[in-house]
């Protein structure tokens, strides 16, 4: 069965007319609306500060950073201010997280939300550049620096700042991108497990690493202190006795991930079962041959201690 990793498609492409279904899981769409349902940076604060001729309340837009008032009574809103949108270049984009069934039955019934993730250009200047790069939470962020993505920037993806868009506005947006690749859509979805769930590939990995370093250090306490910062590592030893445990879940994942999507794909278009059978099966040995090597190899490490 070939592996995403060697699959040779573009990562990201403009959609072309027809293309079915219209919509997917990680394509990320526009409109010029978009970006007052998620955005706080195209905010001004509205301070209420009286009545007006009409006997409505008075209210002022307050400039960006500006403190708040102390005094309660003069509640404070946020309100899109458009030319501000159109003055700082900011996205007017989301990435959609509905998996590719729902979106399908929410079009087709014409009713129900689709949840968005706010999606974010980065920024051109180095330093504002580095910033974002170098503070990516474990899982809130991902950055995509992409030469094949269209303005050749890359963009990130806030997961914790999610929408509801109904069904019927998404037909509204564009299909500004779209992985072609079931290795980026895979991607996407770890990340967005690991933040909603914590559960996927992107938790595996950090929970072996962890793994690692508790048998590292042996329950030592100083080892234990130095260990869990945050950009310590494992020894070499002990990544390589834990790392075929992270195999096997990244082999696990890819069953009940991409291959497990693919059999409700096939079901829904009533496809025969020998594709998807015939890459299961031999999955399913990889599986149970590379559980076979972490259970040897983590118990050999257990039972070495700190000295592999």
């Amino acid at each position: 069965m070939a592996t995403p990793e060697e699959r040779v498609e573009p990562l990201f492409r403009t959609p072309t007319a027809g293309e079915e279904p219209l919509y997917r899981f990680g394509d990320i769409v526009e409109a010029p609306w978009l970006v007052a349902l998620y955005l706080r940076d195209d905010a001004r604060r509205i301070q209420r500060i009286g009545p007006d001729r009409s006997g409505g309340e008075k209210m002022v837009l307050m400039p960006l950073g500006e403190p708040l008032p102390d005094n309660e009574r003069n509640n404070l809103v946020l309100a899109h201010v458009e030319d501000l949108v159109a003055a700082h270049g900011l996205t007017r984009r989301g990435m959609i997280l509905s998996d590719d069934c729902e979106i399908a039955t929410r079009q087709r019934e014409g009713r129900g939300r689709i949840r968005l993730a706010a999606v974010a250009d980065l920024p051109t200047e180095p330093a504002q550049l580095n910033d974002v790069l170098t503070n990516v939470g474990a899982f809130d962020r991902m950055v995509v620096r992409e030469t094949l993505e269209p303005n050749g920037m890359g963009f990130k993806i806030d997961f914790p700042m999610t929408f509801s868009l109904a069904a019927p506005d998404l037909q509204k947006t564009t299909v500004a991108l779209r992985p072609a690749s079931a290795a980026v859509r895979m991607t996407i979805l770890a990340w967005w497990c690991a933040q909603s769930t914590r559960h996927g590939p992107k938790v595996a990995e950090d929970g072996v690493e962890k793994l690692a370093k508790l048998i590292e250090a042996n329950g030592d306490p100083s080892e234990i202190k130095r260990l869990r910062q945050r950009r310590e590592h494992p020894a070499g030893a002990f990544k390589q006795a834990t790392d075929p445990l992270l195999e096997m879940l990244a082999l696990a994942w890819s069953l009940e991930g991409p291959l497990l999507d693919r059999v409700s794909d096939d079901l829904e278009a009533g496809a025969s079962p020998e594709s998807v059978v015939g890459d299961l099966l031999p999955l399913v040995e990889r599986i149970a041959e590379q559980a076979d090597k972490a259970k040897k190899a983590i118990a050999s490490l257990a039972s070495a201690g700190r000295k592999p």
